[in-house]
């Protein structure tokens, strides 16, 4: 991921959220990028939150040809034992994961990696914890790690959590169909109403296949302006 601005945290570095203009954009300009990150050595984790759109990027991998392993359950110490020992002579090091099983990972301490890590994002939760505890996953990863979101102004959490002038604003500054467009302005405001959402969020959350579903059980399809 090579953009112009990075945050660091801790032991990793995120970089500001990149955007298309809608979904079917979004993937058809992400298919490179993540090629470009296979090229570089690295281990690439693509994750999401939700069912709805793993089933849609396994798909778009298998139609793309690009040789990946479904992580499907929690990581833990054994993962990362078999896993090392095999990264060197593996046809690929693409992995696709509910963000989920990253969260939930266990850590004994001694664990360690080979090549850096990339960790693509192809969503984001309703709810900033959420994507906080990916980020933990992040720090705590046995080598050196990144993390990238790639989203479109079309996504549901976007619409909801994004004034659409700042939307329309960045489409004046160039965002189409020929290109992601990367803003730190935005990331940092969508972060900020994520927190905001959360704030007003007091029920136990109740799992989704979608975001539109978990705002239909979660929030009553109200918006957070």
């Amino acid at each position: 991921m090579a953009f112009s601005d990075l945050f660091k945290f801790g032991s990793y570095n995120l970089f500001p959220d990149s955007y298309a203009v809608d979904r079917e954009t979004l993937y058809q300009l992400f298919k490179p990028t993540l090629s470009q990150q296979l090229s570089q050595s690295k281990t690439v984790f693509l994750a999401v939150h939700f069912p709805a759109e793993f089933f849609v990027v396994q798909d778009l991998l298998s139609q793309w040809a690009f040789e990946y392993e479904l992580i499907t359950r929690p990581l833990d110490h054994q993962w990362f034992q078999e896993n090392k020992a095999n990264v060197s002579v593996k046809a690929t090091h693409l992995y696709l994961s509910l963000a989920e099983f990253l969260i939930d990972t266990e850590f004994s301490g001694d664990e360690s990696w080979n090549t850096p890590l990339a960790l693509m994002m192809l969503d984001r939760h309703p709810l900033l914890s959420q994507d906080e505890a990916v980020a933990r996953f992040a720090d705590r990863f046995p080598g050196r790690a990144e993390i990238g979101y790639f989203l479109s102004f079309e996504d549901e959490v976007v619409t909801r959590l994004i004034d659409k002038r700042m939307l329309d604003l960045l489409l004046q500054m160039g965002a189409n169909d020929h290109g992601l467009i990367a803003s730190s302005m935005l990331s940092r405001r969508l972060r900020k109403m994520q927190k905001k959402a959360a704030e007003t969020h007091h029920a136990p959350e109740q799992p989704a296949d979608s975001v539109r579903q978990w705002y239909e059980i979660n929030a009553r399809d109200e918006k957070t302006q």
